[in-house]
């Protein structure tokens, strides 16, 4: 990584609540933007330490934009959302990322932003394991 900023300099990765749910429409879309979001929970303390940039990630839920109204993703239309929020706005949208703009302590986190404006922070997730076998015959 070459890129370093002046202190201050500010990151925020578009990714969206498809993070957190079930995005059997589009699994493409919903694996990049998990993958968006997985960066920003492994980078965002070297990128701060480093190279002065702090890297922030945004999940709204479905925002009103061209790809939703347009139903590009869905398999059948916008019908195909089964959700019965409204959708967010741009405006609601941008208003959300300010709070990630102007609160320095969120560095490395993710924001949720639900259909009805409620901000949620998103934790890094903890993978549970627990033993299922083994290939060496003994657990």
């Amino acid at each position: 990584m070459h890129a370093t900023g002046p202190k201050g300099t500010i990151c925020v990765t578009a990714s969206d609540l498809s993070v957190k749910e079930n995005a059997w429409f589009a699994p493409c879309y919903a694996a990049a933007k998990a993958g968006l979001l997985h960066f920003v929970w492994t980078m965002a303390e070297k990128f701060e330490k480093d190279h002065h940039i702090r890297l922030c990630a945004l999940c709204p839920a479905r925002a009103d934009t061209p790809l939703v109204q347009t139903g590009y993703f869905f398999e059948t239309g916008p019908q195909c959302d089964t959700g019965t929020e409204p959708a967010l706005t741009a405006s609601e949208v941008a208003e959300a990322g300010m709070v990630l703009l102007e609160q320095p302590e969120k560095a490395g986190r993710a924001m949720l932003v639900e259909s009805s404006g409620a901000i949620y922070a998103l934790q890094f997730p903890t993978v549970n394991v627990h033993p299922i076998g083994s290939v060496k015959g003994t657990v």
